[in-house]
């Protein structure tokens, strides 16, 4: 029931479409009918048209969980990709995991969500909890009543705070 997006840019390189060809019938053989795998091409030179073309192909695709690996391809075509993502609705974006491979293909890099979606994070969280989480970010490690002192807060309201980041995954 999985599907891959192979996202290039238009016209897609040969290598692209020898890679998604290879990709198809490693599918193929190995899973069957199982697997959907398509190749989108997004013309980058349009970037706002690029990043609405990926945000609906990802969401018409999203019956589950979604793996947004932004690893080769143009630059562009990486940035579009990852502005698609921010762009995504919520209840979809809780379902998405983003990563990153290494050059060499040595390593793969899991970016948190809450980089992902930072700006959004950031209006939802508001001035109180941006601060406490500031102040614990330079500190560390600290207790909920010495935040409470160099935030100007109630230590209560600090815990509060603390366990909402706790929710988010933020500390």
């Amino acid at each position: 029931g999985d599907r891959i997006l192979l996202i290039a840019a238009r016209p897609a390189a040969d290598r692209v479409v020898r890679a998604y060809n290879t990709l198809r019938e490693f599918v193929q053989r190995y899973y069957g009918g199982g697997v959907e795998i398509e190749l989108v091409e997004v013309d980058v030179r349009d970037f706002p048209g690029a990043v609405c073309e990926i945000r609906r192909r990802i969401l018409e695709k999203a019956g589950g969980d979604v793996v947004v690996n932004l690893s080769g391809g143009p630059r562009a075509l990486v940035l579009a990709t990852y502005a698609a993502v921010q762009l995504l609705p919520d209840d979809v974006a809780k379902r998405v995991r983003v990563e990153v491979e290494f050059e060499d293909g040595t390593y793969l890099v899991e970016i948190p969500l809450c980089a992902v979606y930072a700006q959004k994070l950031a209006e939802r969280l508001g001035e109180e909890k941006l601060a406490v989480l500031e102040k614990l970010a330079q500190r560390g490690v600290a207790t909920a009543e010495e935040l409470a002192r160099e935030v100007n807060l109630d230590s209560s309201t600090v815990r509060r705070h603390i366990r909402r980041l706790e929710e988010l995954g933020l500390v």
